[in-house]
């Protein structure tokens, strides 16, 4: 694999990560939070990422977007552990971002008072 190559396929990785893990982390709210449940499910993923992990990193129509998907929930999940995630590059803090959504949800309320 080409540094070209590599580079290009990390920031696809990225770019999906950065914007779909908040998200997820946005779901888990919206449901009453992070279980236990969630924690147990995401390992699970590991198995299927360590067999499937290629199609994130190489194209297969009908597997990467499961891959990619398991890999979203996986991070979104582990990033409540203390002090958070970092993968690929990248950081992410459940907890903290979990508590920005909810100041923003407020503020607009705050604004209208």
């Amino acid at each position: 694999m080409s540094d070209d190559y590599t580079t290009y396929v990390l920031h696809l990785i990225q770019v999906h990560l950065e914007t779909r893990v908040p998200e997820e982390i946005r779901r888990i709210e919206q449901r009453g939070g992070i279980t236990p449940a969630d924690f147990e499910r995401v390992r699970g993923n590991a198995l299927y990422l360590g067999t499937h992990g290629d199609a994130i990193l190489f194209y297969t129509k009908g597997k990467s977007a499961p891959a990619m998907t398991k890999l979203i929930e996986s991070v979104a999940v582990l990033s409540y552990s203390p002090g958070g995630i970092s993968t690929f590059g990248l950081y992410f803090d459940g907890q903290a971002i979990a508590r920005r959504y909810r100041e923003l949800a407020q503020a607009p309320a705050e604004a209208e008072e």
